[in-house]
């Protein structure tokens, strides 16, 4: 058996092998919290259900609509990734507030509200994601226009709605 077999060989790493076991166990039992290198088989247990509309970020450089099959997967993360994270700033201040802040404070750690909320400044993050974009695409940026628009399903097609949303509206 390994464990006989590392117990021979130092039983400090024995009681330490154990321990995180031990540790990974509680974690998952009492909290729910996934921690690799230990995933959950209700992470790919049920199918993906298709949904009646989808969000998507419409990127428009120098008047030209980006699209993701002119694109590398990883310089289309590139692009979108920024704007996902920006527009979903608010979500991830709630999750400080409500997750990340309790446990730091059972942890003593300082939770000072102004070192970890990050404020939505659109003006600086348009500036600088013009200038991100001028290096991931290798071409001036003259015009830069984020929006998000829903799309749905009609006639078994995914097809655009009318409704857009400006990416400056988007982190309040």
């Amino acid at each position: 058996m390994f464990i006989s077999q590392v117990y021979k060989h130092s039983k400090w790493l024995c009681a330490a092998m154990i321990l995180f076991v031990l540790l990974q166990l509680f974690i998952n039992v009492k909290r729910g919290i996934v921690a690799t290198p230990f995933f959950h088989y209700g992470m790919y247990s049920h199918s993906i259900k298709i949904e009646r509309r989808y969000e998507v970020l419409e990127v428009k450089v120098n008047e030209k609509l980006l699209k993701g099959s002119d694109f590398t997967p990883h310089q289309w993360d590139k692009i979108l990734l920024p704007l996902n994270f920006y527009s979903h700033l608010h979500v991830s201040n709630g999750l400080y507030k409500s997750e990340v802040k309790r446990l730091l404070g059972k942890l003593h750690i300082s939770t000072r509200d102004q070192d970890f909320l990050q404020q939505c400044d659109f003006d600086s993050f348009e500036k600088w994601y013009n200038n991100y974009l001028k290096n991931v695409l290798n071409q001036p940026t003259y015009y830069c226009h984020v929006q998000l628009r829903f799309y749905q399903y009609k006639d078994a097609r995914l097809m655009p709605t009318d409704s857009v949303t400006n990416l400056a509206q988007l982190c309040h």
